[in-house]
């Protein structure tokens, strides 16, 4: 006949701090994937051109030097984008870690935006058929875009 309370705590301090360090590998990510694109950028324009003017160095030296070095560009764009991919996978969250209800629908449609310049450039017809209303389902937002972002890659 007495009443109690009951009192029920939970230390969280681990999974705020995962949280933390998840965001900070994830700007990481993002710098390094800027800094890849940025190289592959370069070293592609740099192939490309033929009339350069380096600075002191003649154009026949300048000829025979810049092959190379636009290989070893290539090669290191190449090194680099294969680490920023490791440690995606390194960075990966635990199965069932920040999982929500997710709009399929908002995932396609956000994900076609992202890629709307590569598919009008390598077809030229493209479809969606896709249900305006589809159930919500428990799942990680980000990394299904990204799953349907590689598809479409891919296919393109």
């Amino acid at each position: 006949g007495e009443k109690v309370g009951v009192c029920a705590i939970r230390d969280i301090t681990e999974r705020v701090e995962s949280e933390r360090q998840a965001k900070e590998k994830q700007q990481q990510l993002i710098q390094a994937d800027k800094m890849v694109s940025l190289g592959v950028l370069v070293s592609g324009l740099l192939s490309r051109k033929r009339r350069l003017s380096g600075g002191g160095l003649e154009y026949g030296e300048l000829r025979n030097f810049m092959p190379d070095l636009l290989a070893r560009m290539q090669e290191g764009a190449s090194r680099i984008s294969g680490i920023v991919n490791s440690l995606k996978d390194y960075s990966r969250l635990e199965p069932g870690e920040l999982m929500w209800e997710v709009d399929l629908v908002d995932v396609v449609d956000n994900s076609l935006r992202l890629l709307e310049n590569l598919i009008s450039k390598k077809t030229a017809r493209f479809e969606m058929d896709l249900a305006t209303e589809l159930p919500k389902v428990r799942g990680n937002s980000q990394r299904i875009s990204q799953v349907l972002i590689n598809l479409l890659v891919n296919s393109c």
